[in-house]
Parts: structure tokens; sequence; C-alpha cells
């Protein structure tokens, strides 16, 4: 009894072991480990649409497409109506001496997505060819693309987007000096593209006069800083403009003045 129950332990396991396989089957992260070569490493991205799946804008993705394929039949890749991506090379294709062109393998990687009015894109290219400059692409895609579906629903301004556009270039290149060590797996190199479409948040004309009148209003009956400021700014100290004074004064009437441009805009 002892070896049978042994001995379905083992198949129990070796089953999940097998189901662990096919449901790891396409799935973009590769975990790095000491034996893998640098073709392993990069993730092979699949030519096929992505619909109405969850990513990190916590909303359902409209539609989205990346590429292209490691063949040259897969170099296009279209969504009908909305947008489509090609690569192509200038290399020479000697058929009378090989049978594919210089610069093979493909080192280019796009990818577009568009949710909720918001279209987030990103090409890389790696620089010169070979396997290495293949992967730096299709990491740094990859890391750039993550890192902005996971933090594009809690942005409310372009200098926010800024920030996170430089952040997920950083993130790109940790992916590719994270998976690759220097000595034994060095590193390729890639040029990479990446940015943000998004709606402004339009105002009508009321809301705009309001917010203006209601601040203009307030300084008029002194409830802001503005006179204060003034005040304190032209003090003097034994016949010396005060700098610090000074410098706060400056800093306080931009400011001012940037709540007026922004209420009118």
């Amino acid at each position: 009894e002892r070896e049978k129950e042994e001995k379905e332990k083992k198949e129990e396991k070796e089953e999940a072991k097998d189901r662990g396989g096919e449901e790891g089957e396409g799935d973009m992260r590769v975990e790095e480990t000491d034996s893998c070569s640098p073709r392993e490493l990069p993730p092979r991205f699949p030519p096929k649409q992505v619909k109405n799946q969850n990513v990190g804008f916590a909303k359902k993705e409209e539609w989205g497409f990346v590429g292209p394929e490691d063949s040259e039949h897969g170099w296009r890749d279209v969504f009908p109506g909305e947008a489509c991506g090609i690569s192509v090379s200038s290399y020479p294709w000697v058929k009378q001496k090989r049978p594919q062109r210089d610069g093979t393998p493909i080192c280019d990687a796009y990818l577009v997505k568009k949710v909720n009015g918001m279209m987030l894109t990103v090409i890389t290219d790696g620089c010169n060819w070979g396997d290495r400059p293949k992967d730096a692409s299709r990491l740094a895609n990859k890391a750039f693309s993550e890192y902005m579906e996971n933090v594009l629903h809690r942005i409310h301004s372009t200098r926010e987007l800024g920030r996170a556009l430089l952040c997920a270039v950083e993130s790109a290149h940790g992916e590719i000096m994270d998976t690759h060590d220097a000595a034994l797996n060095p590193a390729g190199t890639t040029t990479i593209l990446g940015g943000v479409l998004m709606k402004k948040q339009q105002r009508s004309l009321e809301e705009v006069e309001k917010d203006l009148r209601s601040l203009l209003l307030k300084n008029a009956r002194g409830e802001t800083k503005l006179e204060t400021i003034f005040q304190q700014g032209i003090l003097k100290r034994d016949g010396e403009t005060d700098k610090q004074m000074y410098r706060l004064w400056v800093e306080k009437t931009i400011d001012f003045v940037c709540e007026i441009v922004c209420a009118i805009v």
C-alpha cells in the first residue's frame, strides 16, 4: 500500500509539472538562469492582436499588437482601419550567395496599445546586428511598455507623464543589464523611442471665466498672499535688498501668474 501511495504521488507530481509547462507556454516573461544562452533569454513577441485583456490601466484594452516575427513573412501585422507595423531592412540580400539577407536576425521590435482614448507606442531597434542587439531591443521594448502600463492610470499631468517616460527608459535599461552578465553574457545595445498619446482635459469657457473671476475677487479682498508678498519683497535692510526675501517674492509672483495663465487656458 505504501508503494502504491508513493507511485500515485509521483504520478500526480508529473501531471502537475506537465500542466505547469503547458500553462507557462507563450508567457512573455523569461526567468534568468545561469544556463540560459543569449538566444533563449529574450521574449519572443507573438505577432497576434491583443484584445480585451486586462493590462496595467486597470481597464480593458481596446486593441493592440506587437511584432515583428522572426521570419520575413511575419514582418507585417495590421489592425484593420486603426494601425499597422512593418519592419524593413536596408541591408542587401544577395540571393546567389546566401539564403537570407544581411542583417539577420531582425533587431526591430514595435508595440502599439490603445486604451480608453490613450495610446502607448514604443519602437526599439538593436544597434548593429546579431543576437545581442536583438535581445536588448526586445527586452527594452517589453520593460518600457510594462512600466508605462502600470503607471498610466495614475498620471494626471504632462509633468507626471514626462517623469514616467524617463523612468520607463530607466526600467528598460535595467532590464537589459539585469538579464545579461557582463562577463559571461554581455549585453547588446539598442535605440528606443516610446511615447504616450493622451486626451487633454477640456474645460468650457464658462468654467474658465468662473475660476478667473474667483481668483481675481480673492485677490481684491486680500484673501490671497499677493499683496503681502509685494510688501515683503520691497523690504530693505541697511539700504540693501534682502536677497532671500526678494527671491521669495519672485517665486511667489511667478506662481501667481502661472495660476492666472492656467485658469485662462
